[in-house]
């Protein structure tokens, strides 16, 4: 059952691609290593389970060989701002996420971390909850030594951070481009985006230094998130939208003239998907839930093929960017926001 389960949607698959690039496993060999690494899963509506297939079979696409073990890769094609490999950091808590759940994951994550903090990778280049997806690998499959041995790695990770992004105001200050999102509406400032990486990034370091018998350290950390999600709540929240939105700062040094939502200008004053993100990371309290109503209002979130990254009201939405960037977080959909969204309705239940 199995194997005719899976091979029906790989021929599929194969028969529908033109295979332009092939790094570890070829679309010849899919079938070989779904059925090696993939969780069955059946389901009564044949689209859910088409759709999950599809995601296996796309995911070991990613799948590269380096001198410094395999990586899993963004792009298939080469991109320019890419690092070693066509290697990018910004959506390795996504990757982790996946790839924890593969038979071979153990090895896989362990070659793919050691690239980010022992290896070439930059894991500096955007914002990301590695930490965060290092210790729920972990707590699966029982390995919280992997991150022990890594603390000092993500103690410096967390500490470089610290530097050149913490403001006065208790938060990171982030480029709305550096967290992946190009030109997005609200720009460049205290943004739910980083601020929630690095409040989930804390309590991974948290937990790994419990792990390790360092009740000092754990500590430390965990009182770092906790002031964390207090500045993020104060801050963040407006309470008349119902929402967590960026507080714009043009740089980390620069003076806030108000945190007052109704006093930002209008054209950076926005709702966006990563308003969500504090749900993702177990921030948002059960005070905030009307946030979610968002989603089905199609003057927000809603739109005809999926979530919206920025309300459809907005002044801005979907405007041209004067960068002529080729990638707009301004109204398109886009996975990485959309798995993002979904993954912190999960957490909120």
């Amino acid at each position: 059952m199995r194997e005719n389960l899976i091979k029906k949607y790989i021929d599929t698959f194969n028969h529908n691609d033109e295979e332009l690039y092939s790094q570890c496993i070829s679309n010849a060999d899919a079938e070989t290593w779904m059925m090696q690494n993939v969780p069955i899963f059946t389901c009564n509506q044949p689209l859910f389970e088409e759709a999950y297939y599809f995601r296996w079979w796309v995911f070991r696409k990613h799948l590269k060989a380096t001198p410094e073990g395999t990586i899993i890769t963004e792009f298939l094609s080469p991109v320019r701002w890419s690092g070693p490999y066509n290697s990018i950091n910004c959506a390795v808590g996504h990757h982790l996420s996946e790839a924890r759940w593969l038979k071979c994951g153990r090895e896989l994550i362990h070659e793919y971390v050691d690239f980010w903090f022992k290896g070439s990778g930059n894991q500096y280049a955007y914002s990301s909850w590695i930490i965060d997806a290092i210790k729920n690998y972990a707590i699966l499959w029982s390995d919280a030594e992997y991150g022990v041995q890594l603390l000092p790695h993500l103690v410096t990770f967390y500490q470089e951070i610290e530097t050149h992004h913490l403001t006065r105001y208790g938060l990171f200050w982030s480029n709305d481009d550096r967290d992946a999102m190009e030109c997005s509406i609200s720009g460049s400032g205290l943004r739910p985006t980083l601020n929630s990486y690095m409040y989930a990034n804390a309590l991974g370091i948290a937990y790994f230094a419990e792990q390790a018998g360092d009740s000092s350290l754990a500590k430390d950390y965990r009182n770092k998130a906790s002031l964390l999600k207090q500045n993020i709540i104060k801050y963040l929240w407006d309470s008349e939208e119902e929402f967590f939105k960026v507080i714009p700062l043009e740089d980390k040094d620069a003076q806030i003239a108000t945190f007052d939502f109704k006093q930002i200008p209008k054209q950076h004053n926005v709702k966006e998907l990563i308003g969500y993100l504090p749900w993702l990371f177990g921030i948002a309290e059960d005070t905030h839930a009307r946030a979610w109503r968002y989603l089905s209002d199609p003057m927000c979130f809603h739109g005809e093929y999926g979530l919206t990254t920025a309300a459809r009201d907005h002044l801005c939405y979907n405007l041209p960017s004067e960068k002529n960037h080729e990638c707009l977080w301004n109204g398109p959909s886009w996975p990485f926001a959309t798995t993002q969204t979904i993954d912190a309705m999960i957490a909120s239940r």
